[in-house]
């Protein structure tokens, strides 16, 4: 499948919350459609999704090192959306890589997001967010976020 990026049509910017666990990207497939998100791809040694970002601010300045990110779900009748991923709190690998670099072999281990189980299914009616905790505004004219296309796979609602 292609990358889920901020460019994605079912994938929607979300301006965060300075302070605060919040979502900076809303993944939601069309109806009749599911994604599934693995935790391992052949690439690298380490299982992890691989994530690929550069989050700049309105001034064009990368976000805080000291930035957290992770990964939240959402189901009808969840009460809020649940951590489905470690935290990673530290984007000092995505700040020193461009994105080109973030792709390549070497370096794609330090990129990954480790997600809670082997995978994350996300149907039609939930909802998972990329989310950070930053004290910065993501500006998304400035920036760029994907989850690799190597690690999603796309298929009607019910399938496997």
């Amino acid at each position: 499948m292609q990358d889920l990026s901020n460019v994605h049509p079912n994938v929607d910017e979300v301006e965060n919350e300075p302070g605060d666990l919040s979502p900076i990207l809303e993944i939601s497939p069309d109806k009749g459609l599911f994604y599934r998100i693995l935790n391992r791809v052949q690439r690298g040694r380490q299982a992890g999704v691989p994530l690929y970002l550069d989050l700049r601010d309105s001034d064009g300045n990368k976000l805080p090192v000291g930035t957290t990110v992770g990964i939240r779900f959402e189901s009808p009748g969840d009460e809020e959306p649940y951590l489905v991923s470690e935290l990673r709190d530290n984007i000092q690998a995505w700040n020193n890589l461009s994105i080109r670099d973030q792709q390549e072999e070497e370096y794609i281990d330090s990129v990954k997001l480790p997600l809670k189980g082997p995978k994350l299914n996300v149907r039609d009616i939930d909802t998972a967010y990329l989310v950070i905790d930053s004290t910065a505004v993501v500006d998304w004219s400035q920036s760029q976020a994907y989850i690799e296309g190597n690690a999603v796979t796309e298929a009607p609602k019910g399938g496997n």
